[in-house]
């Protein structure tokens, strides 16, 4: 649970509180109109009349206490961009502001705020295609996209996890053997290490070239550990990481990566985690895991561990 100031208590700000309200969080709204206050009553925690572009009015609601500012003012930019400035210049942890056209962002971004959000751009893609689309075809385009950019997020996420684990584990494992570079190798490895399954090869390559000028003899100490802690890697710690990032079996993971790699390449190793967890819902809702009764043990599966949404 995090508190959130919401300011703006608009058509927009309000559908965020309602959200919010929902995930169990702590909303404060703020705005200048009593009728849209009392709209948004019912969702929040508590609501303040004022003006949000009022230092001191804005520095009374102790700005550092909340976790997340959300700017949602809407028809007047000047007001939007002095209470994002003054948000900052008061210790706001985080300020999350509305903008219309990429020239607001530009203004937003450039004095305080961390992230920039577009509803009626969102707004206008999601009418186009439920326009051009039947029904359903335009619900499931919109759910695969969502579902695409949340798993392309967690796969980012779960392989600079990896990296760093295969880092540090090849710098200790250096240090115990005694070779030279371990940090600068060991660096390298980890960034390489960020292509599927082969990238800690090419650091190693490299490393082990560095290695050979200084101590010939622990080159060949290097290159064997470097093969037990790639198959480490490739075989449990990148499938149990990027799996569990994304939500995928570790061996599905490994077995994507694998074929992704062999037709595509580097691409392909990239992609294919999110192409998987992309189609993984229609293969378990198939006739065929349903018939075997797979479908219901990843559902008793789930149950046990519910999902949990959280603003970051």
């Amino acid at each position: 649970m995090k508190n959130i100031l919401l300011i703006g208590a608009g058509r927009f700000g309000r559908h965020i509180a309602v959200q919010l309200s929902q995930l169990g969080h702590q909303v404060m709204a703020v705005d200048t109109n009593e009728e849209r206050i009392n709209d948004v009553l019912p969702y929040v925690t508590n609501a303040q009349i004022g003006d949000s572009t009022n230092a001191e009015f804005l520095r009374s609601l102790g700005i550092g206490n909340f976790d997340v500012c959300i700017v949602t003012i809407s028809g007047n930019f000047q007001n939007s961009l002095e209470t994002t400035s003054l948000l900052k210049e008061l210790g706001a942890k985080c300020v999350v502001s509305r903008a219309e056209r990429d020239v607001q962002a530009k203004f937003l971004l450039r004095n305080g705020a961390d992230h920039v959000v577009y509803p009626e751009k969102q707004v206008a893609k999601w009418a186009l295609i439920v326009t051009v689309l039947p029904q359903k075809k335009a619900q499931r385009l919109l759910s695969i996209a969502s579902l695409t950019n949340q798993t392309f997020t967690n796969f980012v996420s779960g392989q600079l996890t990896e990296a760093v684990i295969i880092g540090v584990l090849c710098f200790f494992g250096m240090l115990i053997l005694g070779i030279p570079y371990a940090g600068a190798v060991s660096a390298f490895v980890a960034v390489t290490a960020l292509v599927p399954i082969f990238g800690a090869w090419i650091g190693g390559g490299l490393g082990a070239f560095l290695i050979l000028l200084a101590e010939p003899g622990k080159a060949l100490w290097f290159i064997l550990f470097l093969l037990v802690l790639q198959q480490v890697e490739g075989n449990l710690i990148y499938p149990k990481v990027v799996g569990k990032s994304v939500g995928l079996p570790g061996l599905l993971v490994l077995m994507a990566v694998t074929i992704g790699g062999e037709a595509f390449g580097v691409l392909g190793m990239l992609f294919s985690a999110i192409l998987s967890k992309s189609q993984y819902p229609q293969i378990v809702m198939s006739p065929l895991f349903r018939k075997r009764g797979h479908f219901s043990l990843i559902l008793k599966k789930r149950q046990r561990k519910p999902a949990l949404i959280t603003l970051n």
